[in-house]
């Protein structure tokens, strides 16, 4: 993943729990190592190579060439079109910096 893009790890929805004081103090008196503060859901770039997973997928002529590309190499479609996607994603969260 590119440095440039900081926010990738993020959520890409609001969805946060925040643990109280008395919570987060009982938690760690009993020895658990807690964070104040959850975040739950995908991360911008899991969600952002979801999208582009399902454009791909969604297109037959990429599909079908993916799948020969596969058979060469004697590789699984779904780790092409997979790791496609996360590149995809990267270079969305790049140049969303940069903007």
């Amino acid at each position: 993943m590119n440095n440039a893009t900081h926010n990738a790890n993020s959520p890409a929805t609001a969805i946060t729990i925040e643990m109280s004081e008395m919570a987060t103090a009982q938690a760690r008196a009993s020895g658990m190592s807690v964070e104040p503060m959850v975040n739950l859901g995908l991360t911008k770039r899991e969600h952002f190579a979801g999208l582009a997973m399902q454009g791909l997928i969604s297109c037959d002529l990429i599909t079908r060439s993916t799948q020969e590309v596969a058979e060469k190499r004697g590789m699984n479609p779904a780790d092409i079109i997979g790791l496609s996607a996360v590149e995809f994603a990267d270079a969305l969260l790049a140049a969303l910096e940069e903007s």
